[in-house]
């Protein structure tokens, strides 16, 4: 499948200009040889049941919604990139980078021009643009999809879920 016709390399929904974050090229990643090491996010929500228990790529439904964050899934081995921005950006074992769309800003893994700078600060994934946390609300039926719990980037509330980053041993 070429890059333009990988639904990752889409234009997220919302406006182009505030999603687009580099335009340069895509830092060089070596997959296996990294030194950064490799975690996965490991999330809760008191008192609520979200679907599962990491971050992962939705693996059901309709090609569109694969590339989105859910809770239960294709779960992501994270590592994370210090930019030459001073900022961290998280990409995965695939190398896509952690992202999100605007309209409802639902996270999703993508190329390095829409990749976003996040933080964890006091359990909490914080996306660094405007200090939106993970959230994680009751399960979305969107069309051709399975009832799937989306992770969002939204600002505090009862669904704003807890971030546990958990090594992986390689």
């Amino acid at each position: 499948m070429s890059e333009t016709q990988d639904p990752k390399n889409s234009m997220p929904q919302g406006n182009p200009e505030s999603v687009v974050t580099h335009t340069d090229a895509p830092p060089k990643l070596d997959l296996e040889g990294s030194k950064q090491p490799l975690f996965k996010l490991k999330l809760s929500l008191p008192g609520k049941d979200i679907g599962g228990d990491w971050l992962c790529l939705n693996t059901g439904g309709a090609l569109a919604y694969q590339n989105y964050c859910v809770t239960q899934g294709s779960v992501r081995q994270l590592r994370s990139y210090v930019y030459t921005d001073g900022k961290t950006y998280l990409y995965d074992q695939d190398g896509h980078w952690l992202s999100y769309e605007t309209i409802w800003n639902m996270l999703y893994m993508s190329y390095w021009s829409y990749a976003a700078a996040w933080k964890i600060e006091n359990n909490r994934l914080i996306r660094e643009k405007d200090g939106a946390l993970l959230t994680c609300r009751p399960p979305r039926d969107w069309p051709l999809s399975y009832p799937s719990y989306y992770l969002s980037a939204e600002p505090q509330s009862e669904y704003t879920l807890k971030v546990e980053e958990v090594a992986i041993e390689g």
